[in-house]
């Protein structure tokens, strides 16, 4: 069968680089692109997106079939037909312009039915025929087929009592749009199955069915589906908090590293043996299994025979046939092209003979790419992707670059006992980072019992005093720093939610900063106090930022992470404060003094963007009037300590 085309552009999507993918949906190749490990749907976007790769043409080839990745230029390729069922147009000229109408379903704060926004949004020929006005279907979760419950009238009244109460509930909660519809349509498929009669079902009635409809379900359409009958049983009537173990998911495969032509070329400088040249060039340039290499002939020619199609250029050619002929005369094999004392070497040997090159000739650049590309299939955010890599290749160095295969018990221990002396907060990433990649990239999962984690410990928030923030905003010499220091304690902020701040974030009207996926991808609205609106006013005037709030020294680029702290440094030593200091502080000191103020823990919770009330407990602590206001038993006491003296050269 000829190969089909499949069109992607590289873009980055919430902070994160992805592949975005351009085809007709609603076709057999949707399906295809569905079961991609990574792969997403982006309703803002109306595409679906997949992990970034350097390759990915030879990455996603097993799971494409027929079609092959290629670049998009610009606009789409002429021999692929745009189908979208949600617009609909008569004859029109090419010169003309389409105006059209595209209606989003809302939820209206405080009000509990939905509201219609509409946009009218106008379109040249040329933009019409984009990926933004393609395939604008709606979207709906991928069940194996549609459920049509058949009811009498007194199921029917219940069913449509219990789908009312969900919708309310899930109003009321003011869940978005997004989330209300994909939940809704799993719970109707889930109260008609028992014709509405749900309130009394029990735990194991909950999990059978669960697990009967998670079948022929996506990971994705998994978690949906278990989210929306635990927000009924949790949410609306209050039930325990409910868990539903469907075994284990398996593991997205893991292929492996792909070295361009200059990436091999530089790897072999440090290689001087002509075997472990060929060695390395077989496994990380054409990707050729061990198996496959023990059976390969001593044959000067054979590279015709298996080299891919993708890497059948002359320079990959002429390197390969220049490197089996220095292996050949240097090693003069009898039968087989890696032999050992004249026998067959065997699969097994072979793999554990690569894994003993990267460590002999420290090729670190080849683990730094297995572990970016390993974890880029996972749903990480991308700086837990950054600390993960970088404290698994100090402990790669730490060990001489050894291959994880070989790496023991023991020599894992010892490296934790060089960390005892850092923070439990650091130990915790190592520790994490080590099962992610052993389990995930390495597939030697380490069991429990063999790394012991540090001691749990109650350490409470560091905080500034009203005064010391006071005292900070009136020494800050810039403004704009001054504005991003009370922006970050008037509304609770992250330092990342701040840099990440955009223009049309800011709600200055309403008093509200809209903070855009914030820890954990969540979004929320926080404080924006109107004494700020003179400050924002003239820093926008003065500055004139072009897409974030703050920006660096290059227009639409964020303000650094760097800059903003040493500017707090800066101001803490100007306000005479000594002791170390860091903008986390801030977040601190705006739910200790709220806390102090009186201001309800539940409201904090939603304000800081806390998944659970146990986090935002750990302020009252800071903030408990009762304890400070305890009477030492030293105050009771007679005698003045100002009468107490000491002999000269003696020790108290």
């Amino acid at each position: 069968m000829q190969n089909q085309v499949l069109y992607y552009q590289v873009n980055n999507h919430h902070g994160e680089k992805r592949i975005f993918l351009h085809f007709n949906y609603g076709t057999e190749l949707e399906q295809i692109v569905r079961h991609i490990p990574g792969c997403r749907y982006s309703v803002s976007k109306r595409l679906w997106h997949i992990a970034f790769q350097n390759n990915p043409g030879i990455y996603y080839g097993k799971y494409l079939g027929n079609y092959i990745l290629s670049p998009k230029e610009s606009g789409y390729p002429n021999d692929i037909p745009i189908k979208s069922k949600a617009i609909t147009c008569g004859e029109r000229n090419p010169n003309s312009k389409i105006k059209m109408t595209i209606h989003k379903v809302g939820i209206a704060p405080g009000l509990n039915s939905p509201k219609i926004r509409e946009n009218r949004i106008s379109h040249s020929e040329k933009d019409f025929n984009s990926n933004a006005l393609a395939g604008r279907k709606k979207y709906t979760p991928r069940i194996k087929k549609v459920f049509k419950p058949v009811l009498d009238e007194e199921e029917a009244q219940e069913f449509e009592e219990r789908i009312k109460e969900y919708t309310m509930a899930m109003q009321l909660k003011r869940l978005s749009p997004r989330t209300l519809e994909v939940y809704l349509e799993f719970f109707r498929v889930f109260a008609g199955t028992y014709k509405g009669r749900i309130k009394e079902l029990d735990y194991r009635q909950l999990y059978s069915y669960i697990r009967k409809a998670t079948a022929d379900l996506g990971h994705t359409q998994r978690k949906q589906l278990i989210a929306a009958v635990k927000f009924y049983y949790e949410k609306y009537l209050n039930r325990e908090k409910m868990f539903f173990n469907l075994g284990k998911i398996e593991d997205l495969p893991i292929l492996p590293v792909t070295l361009n032509l200059h990436q091999i070329k530089k790897s072999m400088e440090k290689i001087s043996s002509p075997h472990d040249r060929l060695l390395l060039f077989f496994a990380y340039h054409l990707n050729l299994t061990p198996k496959y290499l023990s059976e390969l002939k001593a044959n000067p020619d054979l590279q015709e025979n298996f080299i891919p199609g993708w890497a059948k250029n002359p320079s990959s050619q002429k390197l390969l046939k220049e490197l089996i002929g220095n292996h050949l005369l240097t090693l003069k094999p009898k039968e087989w092209l890696f032999e050992k004392a004249g026998q067959q070497q065997t699969a097994l040997h072979i793999r554990l003979k690569v894994y003993r090159l990267l460590a002999y000739y420290q090729l670190k650049d080849i683990y730094r790419m297995q572990l970016k590309e390993g974890i880029e299939a996972y749903d990480y955010a991308p700086a837990t992707r950054q600390q993960y890599v970088s404290f698994f290749m100090t402990f790669l160095e730490a060990l001489g670059y050894k291959h994880p295969y070989f790496i023991s018990k023991e020599e894992i221990l010892l490296y934790l006992v060089s960390l005892k002396e850092k923070s439990r907060h650091l130990q915790n990433s190592v520790i994490n980072s080590l099962n992610f990649f052993f389990a995930k990239i390495y597939k030697k999962p380490l069991p429990e019992d063999w790394i012991p984690r540090p001691r749990k410990s109650l350490d409470l928030p560091d905080v500034f005093e009203r005064e010391e923030i006071e005292a900070m905003l009136s020494t800050t010499v810039f403004k704009k720093h001054r504005l991003m220091f009370a922006i970050i304690y008037g509304g609770g902020l992250r330092r990342s939610e701040l840099l990440g701040l955009k223009l049309e974030d800011v709600k200055l009207k309403k008093g509200l900063l809209f903070i855009r996926d914030g820890k954990g991808q969540k979004d929320r609205y926080t404080l924006l106090t109107p004494a700020l609106k003179e400050w924002l006013e003239a820093y926008l005037e003065e500055s004139r930022p072009v897409k974030y709030l703050f920006e660096g020294s290059k227009a639409g680029e964020p303000y650094t992470a760097a800059s903003l702290t040493n500017a707090l440094k800066t101001a803490a030593k100007r306000a005479g404060i000594h002791r170390r200091v860091h903008l986390h502080m801030l977040r601190h000191s705006f739910t200790t003094h709220l806390i102090e103020d009186g201001e309800d823990i539940s409201v904090l919770q939603q304000l800081l963007g806390h998944s659970s009330i146990k986090t935002t407990q750990r302020y009252t602590h800071m903030a408990n009037k009762a304890l400070r206001q305890t009477r030492s038993p030293l105050e009771n006491l007679s005698v003045s300590l100002k009468e107490v003296k000491f002999k000269p050269g003696s020790f108290p």
